[in-house]
């Protein structure tokens, strides 16, 4: 992991103000006292990835808690004795994690890196401990995170399971775009900085049957196709399609 940028560095030339109302816009606190979301991220640092850089690997015991204000930051991970099956996902603008150390004190299960120039609230693990320790009621807020994320794993399950190509692709799509339920504070339209082969993968699908629903999507208006990333420019539509099954 690369060390933490000093503060000052970090923040310099950020409107920082305005970065904590995007992440907060996301709603993934609501239910908390909204004084304790506040306090939350005034322990944070600020930090930039540049592209492909690693924001922690698996098995890092670091407790460092992060949550994206600007960017997209790619996360993989590999379950046990399963190489060959990877969960993939992409975490935008509002989206917690890093979470699973405080909570469990097991080293993480997952590896992040910088998909595009990011700008990451980082909670270092000493001022996150010490601030729960001082305030026991606000381990509400690593409850609210945690369960946010097990409602997007559970849509994940929902939309993989479906028997329809299209409707597992639209589900990864908008999954990745941060908007499966509702649109999310950078966008529409949503870039998505994934490869044809990681969006098959996230979709249970062949790079080939991928493709080519991307192909129609396009004809449709629906999304923009660029080199190894695309613009979902109708996500709106795409929920629409997964609602009417």
């Amino acid at each position: 992991m690369h060390p933490m940028a000093d503060t000052k560095s970090s923040s310099a030339g950020l409107d920082t103000d305005s970065l904590k109302q995007r992440i907060l816009a996301r709603g993934w606190l609501d239910g908390a006292a909204p004084e304790a979301a506040n306090q939350l991220l005034e322990l944070c640092v600020w930090r930039h990835f540049s592209p492909g850089q690693s924001v922690f690997r698996i098995e890092s015991e670091s407790a460092d808690l992060y949550v994206v204000a600007e960017g997209q930051v790619a996360v993989t991970q590999h379950f046990h004795g399963h190489l060959d099956a990877a969960n993939i996902h992409l975490y935008r603008a509002g989206e917690w994690f890093g979470y699973t150390p405080i909570i469990r004190g097991a080293p993480r299960r997952i590896q992040t890196m910088a998909r595009t120039d990011c700008v990451l609230a980082v909670i270092p693990e000493v001022r996150l401990r010490s601030f729960l320790a001082d305030h026991p009621e606000h381990w509400q807020l690593m409850a609210l995170i945690a369960d946010s994320q097990g409602i997007m794993n559970g849509l994940a399950a929902l939309d993989l399971s479906r028997r329809s190509p299209l409707e597992r692709l639209c589900g990864a799509l908008l999954r990745m775009a941060g908007c499966r339920q509702i649109d999310g504070p950078d966008g529409p339209p949503f870039d998505v900085t994934a490869s044809q082969t990681e969006l098959a993968e996230a979709s249970n699908l062949s790079r080939n049957a991928t493709a080519l629903l991307l192909r129609q999507m396009e004809k449709e208006g629906l999304v923009a196709l660029h080199y190894r990333r695309l613009t979902l420019l109708r996500p709106d539509r795409l929920r629409t399609t997964l609602d009417m099954t």
